[in-house]
């Protein structure tokens, strides 16, 4: 924000006065909330018109989240990237597994799953990375009252299973 007021008042653009451009072009997500799934494709469809190229989704225990990759693939093409945010509502490793085979086998351009399990069970993320999907952590560290705390970064670092460290965000 001071870096644009700034650069609004010198009349100049903010990545000038970083020492330049870096690229031409920035990825750029949205966040719908829940949907249906025809609603899904609407809304990603109106997003990617609108320069989108990535579209998150929150869901739940009952959501079909295939139905709603699939609704996005149909209406914006394969090169629409989702990420899935059930926020540990997904119960259970059954369950999530049950859920990302879904969208793996569907071949749907899956950014990330995240927060599929409860947070304190880490051994679970690393056990459904073996999907091929990225499964990652959230890290808010302004709300540490849903749990979310500075050591958790540590802990998921720490908690690496087959060498791989587990992914936060």
């Amino acid at each position: 924000l001071v870096y644009d007021l700034v650069g609004k008042t010198l009349d100049m653009p903010v990545h000038e006065l970083l020492g330049g451009a870096c690229r031409d072009r920035v990825l750029c997500s949205m966040w719908p909330g829940r949907r249906t799934p025809a609603d899904a494709g609407r809304k990603a469809a109106e997003g990617q018109a609108r320069g989108f190229d990535t579209i998150k989704f929150k869901c739940n225990q009952h959501d079909d989240v295939a139905a709603w990759a699939n609704e996005v693939r149909r209406q914006c093409g394969p090169q629409m990237q989702m990420i899935f945010d059930p926020n540990q509502r997904w119960r259970d490793f059954e369950l999530s597994a049950k859920n990302i085979r879904a969208l793996k086998d569907g071949g749907f351009n899956i950014l990330a799953i995240e927060d599929p399990v409860e947070r304190t069970h880490l051994a679970d993320f690393h056990r459904l990375r073996q999907f091929g999907l990225n499964i990652v952590l959230h890290i808010a560290l302004s709300y540490p009252m849903f749990g979310h705390r500075a050591d958790d970064a540590l802990k998921a670092l720490h908690a690496k299973r087959g060498g791989q460290p587990l992914t936060f965000v």
